[in-house]
């Protein structure tokens, strides 16, 4: 693989799992990481509520700097699931973040007011009863965990929070799923100037026009084959978070292909190191 997509450091990893909450606390319960991985807890704030987080790291790892994945669960399930996952990451150098959403698991949750807030008479003290809000799922509260969490990580020590990779996962997915099914999918970056471009092409009919504005917007999805399933939020995400680190997204498409580009600063990309790498292309399946 080119240097240039080997320098892949914070990728966000949203997998699919489903556990109950009875098997989540076993599965806590019964956890312990092999000895030459580090796993400690931790608190993530996402909009003033807290998200319980495990970190783990290579053992004796000290003050390296790290690529680093956060990870997030599905639909109905918890970060638990994703230990061995977060374990295999880990032994191979890198630094893993698990979470769970608000609401899920092992994390605080939002709570209402069961009945009316009593009118105020100059005392701001009440009291209430609360009803938690819990395992409801809410794509835009998890988007916003999701970020969250990927802010409160660039404040790890081990985090080495100037390469950055969460984009491709999203790009290669959309991909996959919108472009011609026996093609092959090219992934293009370089460094040139104190600018990183990387650009995803897959082959298949022209975006609609119309769909051209509202492809960065929330829920948007096009035309899917094969019935797949989706939110609509991998390319909102892609776009948020280039935005996060000065730089822009965009996507050109014609009859036979189309390409999204991320062009931003090479100083938040990894390459700032090699900043006259010429282009590399790596064509996928």
């Amino acid at each position: 693989m080119p240097r240039s997509l080997c320098s892949v450091g914070l990728v966000v990893l949203w997998l699919a799992c489903s556990l109950t909450a009875a098997q989540a606390q076993q599965r806590a319960a019964e956890f312990h990481p092999p000895d030459d991985v580090a796993l400690r807890k931790a608190t993530i704030v996402s909009e003033g509520t807290r998200m319980a987080a495990e970190v783990f790291s290579p053992q004796g790892a000290g003050d390296k700097k790290l690529p680093t994945i956060v990870m997030s669960h599905g639909w109905g399930g918890t970060a638990s699931a994703l230990r061995s996952d977060a374990v295999f990451f880990a032994r191979h150098g890198y630094l893993v973040v698990t979470f769970d959403y608000r609401g899920w698991g092992a994390s605080d949750s939002r709570v209402i007011l069961t009945k009316p807030q009593p009118s105020r008479s100059g005392d701001l003290r009440f009291t209430a009863e609360v009803l938690e809000v819990r395992e409801v799922v809410d794509p835009i509260d998890q988007t916003a965990d999701i970020l969250n969490a990927v802010n409160w990580v660039y404040g790890e020590p081990n985090c080495d929070r100037q390469r950055i990779g969460q984009l491709l996962s999203n790009l290669l997915g959309n991909a996959l799923v919108y472009g011609a099914p026996m093609a092959p999918i090219q992934v293009h970056a370089q460094a040139d100037g104190g600018q990183f471009t990387l650009s995803v092409t897959n082959s298949g009919a022209a975006i609609e026009r119309s769909a051209l504005e509202r492809l960065f917007q929330p829920f948007f999805r096009g035309t899917v084959r094969d019935r797949r399933q989706g939110l609509g939020l991998g390319l909102y995400i892609c776009s948020e978070i280039a935005k996060a680190h000065g730089g822009t997204i965009d996507v050109a498409t014609n009859s036979r292909t189309t390409c999204f580009t991320l062009r931003m600063p090479s100083k938040h990309s990894g390459l700032a190191d090699c900043d006259r790498l010429g282009p590399s292309t790596k064509s996928l399946l």
